[in-house]
């Protein structure tokens, strides 16, 4: 629970009781896995304290209380740590998008280091040799794509994200940072096009709304939610946008109408071509994105002839890229929508690899006689099944891990620890100003294991 926490800090804290409050002085040494600051009170327990730093002394409030640990919310900051910086955006402290603002980029990077780190060690028994975490890629303006709650209230209508103190709570959004320039830009054109009562945009009191832009700004509009009969003015809406390109509602019963344009969008990743469907995945990090590749190529070595299994392959960006350069490729995808955005743009370059639209634990056989194995689950990480398959004698020499959880990953490396050892650890940011950390572990069989990076570097 309590990542990178170093030492107790009895000198630096003091409770008082005031009107049935709890308060306390506190030294803050490090972040939490969720991006809260952690230090210790007078008996040594874990508090967790969201906007502190490490280095600040801080008074704060209790809020709530485990017998290990507690949390609290700050009152007054005593000492500015090193990091610490006034955060850009003037939502941030009610926004519950973004947890490490007000750390300078450095200082998040160094504590997502230091998350990945306790993560393994603490949840995987793995003492990992790791470099610091990638620094390529802007620290803003690097999502190209959002999703806000579009929420018509009985005082109001709001555009935004849930708040950070009440996620039941939507805060009214006029912009984010975090977003590439066409989706800002969107943004602000669809809220001063939204007409009484959001008359404009489909009927429902919540709805979904999903911006997305493509490398040349063309953009993206997805609406989940409503009815297919209640569709508001999409010709307005068109009008408004001015980069729209694909503009789709998904109905509450499932069913998919085209409002305006065309109901795929069309985005050139890393040298391919895809019609992405309103659903279809890709890294909302273009930049990170190219680089967590690198690293994967690099480790995978010469493409030319190894069976590669690709499994939860999105679109199939990876798949496509190493077929084409002559690996023999086979991907594995739940999301219909992916697999046919990845299947339209291999048979648009000729390329000869499959496709296999299912969830990944229904099909071991998929994987059972590949060289290299790739492996990039959900937040929840790998199921018991694949777990159990990937543990099976093989001729996989090489299994990569693509993880966005470092506590998830830390399981699954442990449960994985009889088969695979791991040769190189590395951590992408590709999510600055958020507490989130993408992580890569290139691993081989236990028996065939070399005990350098050398040859994963």
């Amino acid at each position: 629970m309590a990542a990178g926490v170093r030492s107790p800090v009895s000198e630096l804290e003091s409770v008082a009781q005031s009107g049935g409050q709890s308060f306390v002085t506190l030294a803050i040494d490090s972040v939490a896995a969720g991006g809260e600051g952690v230090g210790r009170d007078a008996d040594g327990r874990v508090v967790f304290v969201p906007r502190t730093a490490p280095g600040d002394r801080v008074r704060a409030r209790i809020v709530s209380t485990r017998k290990r640990w507690a949390r609290a919310e700050l009152v007054e900051i005593q000492q500015r740590g090193p990091g610490r910086r006034d955060p850009p955006c003037p939502l941030y402290g009610q926004c519950g998008g973004c947890a490490l603002q007000h750390l300078d980029i450095g200082s998040q990077r160094d504590a997502k280091r230091t998350i990945i780190r306790e993560s393994l060690r603490r949840i995987g028994g793995l003492e990992a040799d790791l470099p610091p975490v990638s620094t390529s890629g802007a620290e803003f303006g690097y999502r190209n794509r959002v999703t806000l709650t579009l929420r018509r209230g009985p005082e109001d209508v709001r555009l935004g994200y849930h708040a950070r103190h009440d996620p039941n709570t939507i805060l009214d959004v006029d912009d984010c940072l975090l977003a590439e320039t066409p989706v800002r830009k969107a943004l602000t054109e669809l809220r001063a096009n939204l007409g009484l009562d959001a008359g404009l945009l489909p009927a429902g009191q919540d709805l979904k709304v999903t911006i997305r832009c493509t490398e040349d700004g063309n953009v993206g509009l997805h609406v989940r939610g409503g009815r297919s009969d209640l569709t508001g003015r999409p010709d307005t809406v068109a009008a408004s946008v001015s980069a729209l390109a694909s503009y789709v509602q998904t109905c509450d019963d499932g069913t998919r109408t085209v409002l305006a344009g065309s109901e795929s969008l069309s985005e050139r990743w890393q040298g391919t071509r895809f019609e992405l469907g309103p659903e279809s995945f890709l890294q909302v990090n273009r930049d990170v994105s190219r680089s967590m590749d690198s690293t994967l190529d690099e480790w995978v070595g010469p493409r030319r002839g190894v069976r590669i299994a690709d499994l939860y392959a999105g679109v199939g960006a990876r798949a496509i890229r190493w077929a084409r350069e002559g690996a023999l490729v086979t991907a594995v995808e739940s999301d219909p929508s992916s697999v046919a955005s990845g299947r339209r743009a291999a048979a648009d370059e000729g390329l000869q690899l499959e496709f296999i639209a299912a969830r990944v634990e229904s099909v071991p056989d998929s994987f059972a006689n590949a060289d290299v194995i790739v492996v990039n689950p959900p937040r929840a990480g790998l199921s018991g099944a694949v777990v159990d398959a990937l543990l099976r004698p093989g001729a996989a020499r090489g299994l990569a891990y693509v993880s966005c959880d470092p506590a998830t990953l830390g399981r699954d490396l442990s449960l994985l620890a009889s088969e695979w050892h791991p040769l190189a650890v590395r951590g992408f940011d590709a999510f600055p100003q958020t507490a989130h950390v993408e992580t890569l572990v290139w691993m081989r069989r236990a028996d065939k294991a070399v005990t350098t990076e050398t040859e994963a570097a």
